[in-house]
């Protein structure tokens, strides 16, 4: 990280971002003892049911890697679920209540929320040096150094970072990805930077599903962009390295559901299939969630 600083400009500019990163979470922090949980309590009762049980099926609209990250600090507490999923009060209900009683386990309710917080923050921190490390590249160092003071004092971002939700998570990682994905298509094409591509999509998929129609239009619109603009580096050349980047993806969202192949089932204890995900999600955006 900091030889990127060096590359990028002079260090002292460095040293400016991370005091702005630092400044951030300082205001990010200050308001956990603030805001009561929001949908924090489902995400956090999700994420402690992959740690705990190893299974992923409280509910499926979302990917389960930024609930993971909420989870994480809860889970080494040593809070625990004692959910079961149940056909009479309803999936939905079971996470909440679930997720609630965590967040209330040993009268402790500002730590333990406090705890889920922190896994957003670096999120936000991720968030903040792609936008420094985007700027320098396009512009100048001075151009990126603003762009993060900006994001430094950006409502909505500091507002979605001092939550245990998955929006700071998706913001981060699909800027991550689009930043990769330029690099992957303005400089030669090769086995790691496909791979990282690949590391860099599965990111921002395995945090929300959401993300695939964003990732999709830019990249379409990168490609065709491109492909008009003579280089040595031909985009069809690319294809086969493109392949194993989307490959790569593939794989990394099945690591994520600890690559089982059981179909999803109603009972406590499935193995939910990436596949199984996306047709819940579909059905979301249909016809809304459930009642």
């Amino acid at each position: 990280m900091l030889g990127g600083f060096k590359r990028a400009g002079v260090p002292w500019r460095g040293l400016a971002v991370g005091t702005l990163i630092l400044i951030a979470i300082v205001r990010v922090v200050f308001t956990y003892s603030i805001l009561n949980s929001t949908s924090d309590a489902a995400h956090i009762s999700a994420g402690i049911e992959w740690l705990q049980w190893g299974t992923y099926s409280y509910e499926l609209q979302h990917p389960p890697l930024a609930r993971i990250a909420v989870a994480l600090g809860p889970y080494l507490k040593g809070l625990r679920s004692e959910g079961r999923l149940d056909s009479v009060t309803g999936t939905t209900m079971v996470i909440f209540n679930d997720g609630n009683r965590i967040l209330y386990s040993d009268g402790d309710y500002w730590t333990n929320l406090t705890l889920a917080r922190l896994g957003t923050i670096p999120f936000l921190v991720l968030a903040m040096l792609v936008t420094y490390w985007w700027g320098c590249r396009y512009f100048s160092p001075s151009v990126g150094l603003w762009a993060v003071a900006f994001v430094a004092c950006c409502p909505p971002i500091l507002g979605q970072a001092g939550l245990a939700t998955l929006d700071m998570a998706c913001a981060a990682t699909v800027v991550l990805a689009l930043w990769q994905f330029t690099r992957w298509l303005e400089g030669p094409a090769n086995w790691t930077s496909s791979l990282l591509l690949g590391l860099a999509f599965a990111a921002a998929l395995w945090c929300k599903f959401s993300a695939l129609p964003f990732l999709a239009a830019c990249c379409i619109t990168g490609i065709f962009v491109v492909s008009r603009v003579p280089t040595k580096h031909r985009v069809l050349q690319r294809a086969p390295f493109g392949i194993v980047a989307m490959l790569a993806c593939v794989f990394l969202m099945w690591a994520g559901y600890r690559f089982t192949l059981v179909p999803l089932s109603a009972t406590y204890g499935a193995h939910p299939t990436v596949d199984a995900a996306l047709a819940d999600h579909r059905s979301r955006g249909a016809h809304g969630p459930p009642c």
